[in-house]
């Protein structure tokens, strides 16, 4: 078995592995997307090769993370993926360890990850990850919604509209959270759009408080019969109303559960006030991996680090 990166049209294997793996299809133009079209640059894309068959691959997708108020070259973990012909042969860590020394060389710092069950203890176990365990989630049962919630809904805020696209000056909404928060994913709106406007599959709906320029922002999505608040940015002064406004869309939608990771404990007094309870993904974990000789220990302090649904590649 022999070990190379991606090739133009190996993305033909590379969705038929995905397949075989995960039992659910995936797009050319999704897997494009993520990883040829990314504003941070182009993944590293490491594959496994039997012969003339994909058996294993695994891959990561630049982004920049700041640390301390500084911006890093960082990497978000994606697609560990092998042929279930061909477990336990020691194809991930061989393929993840070859992934990261590529990172070194292009000056990535660290790569942090949501990974399932099934591979978190080989991230934590043999390559190195700092692993955090289960995610922590939000959760809301709209069965009572008119009852518990819609009492507390705003009225309406003449300044918080949807919006198709994120203008430029979204990006100092980012600012203030450098001061509370010493790990944080860069949220620009070059990044914002080409995650949330120019996904070709996932539908997200976006809205802004606008006042003096722009306040805050929420992203959300509903899918089926769930609802997921996806990201958000803004304020202590409008976390009342952004909660509240995605409630009231979604209670409108047939919603009957919404969830969201949020760890900023400036959002826990509304999303108890609306009735949220809080839980464990039981199927998602987080970790982090430093890259060679990376001084950015902060970044191995789950509390250090403000993290959303949006910062996964599930979501």
């Amino acid at each position: 078995m022999d070990i190379r990166d991606y090739q133009p049209n190996d993305e033909r294997d590379i969705l038929t592995l995905f397949e075989q793996v995960f039992h659910k299809k995936r797009s050319v133009d999704m897997w494009s997307w993520r990883y040829m079209q990314n504003p941070n640059g182009r993944g590293i894309i490491k594959l496994m090769w039997d012969g003339s068959r994909l058996v294993g691959h695994y891959a990561v997708c630049p982004t920049v993370v700041f640390v301390d108020g500084m911006p890093y070259g960082a990497a978000l973990s994606t697609d560990t993926m092998v042929h279930p012909e061909c477990w336990k042969q020691g194809i991930f860590t061989r393929l993840a360890t070859a992934c990261y020394d590529e990172c070194a060389k292009r000056g990535i710092d660290l790569v942090y990850g949501f990974p399932n069950l099934n591979s978190y203890d080989t991230f934590v176990g043999k390559l190195g990850w700092t692993g955090f365990g289960k995610m922590p989630v939000w959760n809301l049962d709209l069965g009572n919604i008119y009852t518990l919630a819609m009492p507390m809904i705003p009225d309406w805020n003449p300044w918080l509209r949807q919006v198709g696209e994120f203008g430029l000056d979204v990006g100092k909404v980012l600012w203030p959270y450098l001061q509370t928060h010493r790990v944080i994913v860069s949220r620009g709106a070059t990044s914002l759009n080409w995650r949330y406007v120019q996904n070709p599959v996932v539908k997200y709906v976006r809205y802004v408080d606008t006042r003096a320029g722009i306040l805050g922002y929420v992203v959300f999505k509903v899918l089926e019969d769930k609802g997921f608040i996806v990201d958000a940015l803004c304020g202590s002064s409008i976390i009342h109303d952004l909660l509240g406004r995605v409630i009231f869309y979604m209670a409108n939608e047939g919603v009957k559960s919404i969830s969201c990771y949020m760890n900023d404990e400036r959002w826990a007094p509304e999303l108890i006030r609306f009735g949220f309870t809080k839980g464990l993904m039981e199927k998602r974990h987080f970790g982090v991996k430093l890259i060679a000789d990376s001084p950015l220990e902060s970044a191995l302090v789950l509390n250090n680090w403000y993290i959303t649904q949006g910062d996964s590649d599930t979501y």
